[in-house]
């Protein structure tokens, strides 16, 4: 059985969290002794492989799905859905898509029919949590046999991260918010700075994450608020990165949206109680204020998560035992055990 993964041309251009994703499942995958490879659509011929796995259904990626269908090939989508998807946003496409191609004479498609076409050519889809799962069945009528919930993991490291290097390193004295990921409007940065500098004024917020020259401004208003240190962008691999979550006081994800964000189970792996946006599919189960979630528009709600995890701050292996079975060894036996299946009745 051989297995390729694949998206969009210009994924591994910038390093986030599907990237990270998507490294880390390969790896765990040749662990279990798994013929997997991420694929060179430029060189080789998708006919090669059993099973195709698709990640993103953005950025083109329904003609890598139709492609690969037309190749004979099995196909296996993450696609990354996020839960704003409804079945009352789908019929407002759906009627706009009928006006679209009546005015275009069929010449111009949406992304929404691109996307449902896609996802309905596929052999099965992996979403990662219950929201991503209703979100498809909702909006892009997908049959719930087809869908299986696999979470995102994470690397074993992180659990015996320790704060050392961190304060070795970076000399900060108190408790600090960090927030780690790329610096944008979505990321939305710049509503956890000002929740700190209006209504926690002797809390600092430190940023780690990669800024693109088209965020530089937005980042120089995050900056403008004092009690923020940006250590710029760290290898994910970078010993400092594990070592940050860990000497947090809290970690926070601000985000407009998400799906189910790796850096919030770093950080709990690590140690550290975790606060976020309210708009993702992430939902874990036995938690209280190691994990909580909040109206990322809102700064005063955030500066109220913010202090009611302070004044009842969870302990380190309260933290770790949240997500003690998210890791990517559990992860890649999940996938194995459906890609088994899908190769069996090929």
């Amino acid at each position: 059985m051989k297995i390729g993964f694949i998206s969009y041309p210009m994924l591994f251009q910038r390093n986030g969290g599907l990237q990270i994703q998507i490294r880390e499942t390969l790896l765990s995958l040749r662990k279990l002794g798994v013929d997997a490879n991420i694929v060179d659509p430029l060189n080789s011929d998708l006919s090669e492989y059993d099973i195709l796995h698709v990640f993103s259904i953005n950025h083109g990626n329904h003609n890598i799905i139709n492609t690969a269908k037309e190749k004979g090939c099995k196909v296996i989508l993450s696609p990354l859905a996020e839960e704003k998807w409804t079945e009352s946003i789908a019929k407002r496409c759906k009627l706009i898509d009928k006006i679209i191609g009546k005015f275009t004479n069929y010449l111009n498609y949406s992304f929404y029919s691109q996307a449902y076409k896609g996802i309905q050519n596929c052999d099965h889809i992996i979403a990662l949590g219950n929201q991503e799962s209703l979100a498809l069945s909702n909006a892009f009528d997908v049959r719930k046999e087809k869908i299986s919930i696999i979470e995102n993991g994470v690397p074993e490291r992180f659990f015996s991260a320790t704060p050392n290097l961190f304060y070795e390193k970076i000399k900060i004295d108190g408790e600090f918010i960090l927030c780690v990921g790329s610096i944008n409007e979505n990321k939305n940065q710049l509503t956890l700075s000002k929740a700190l500098s209006q209504f926690l004024p002797d809390l600092k917020l430190v940023l780690i994450g990669h800024t693109s020259t088209s965020n530089k401004d937005y980042l120089n208003k995050v900056l403008e608020n004092t009690n923020v240190i940006y250590l710029g962008p760290l290898d994910y691999d970078d010993p400092l990165l594990e070592s940050a979550y860990t000497a947090a006081s809290i970690f926070a994800l601000p985000s407009f949206g998400e799906v189910f964000p790796l850096s919030s189970l770093e950080s709990l792996a690590s140690g550290t109680p975790v606060i976020m946006t309210k708009n993702s599919s992430m939902k874990l189960k036995n938690s209280g204020n190691e994990f909580l979630t909040f109206d990322p528009s809102n700064a005063k709600e955030i500066s109220n998560t913010i202090k009611k995890v302070l004044r009842k701050k969870p302990d380190s292996e309260q933290c770790r035992n949240i997500v003690y079975n998210f890791r990517w060894d559990i992860v890649a036996k999940k996938l194995l055990n459906i890609y088994s299946k899908l190769d069996k009745y090929s």
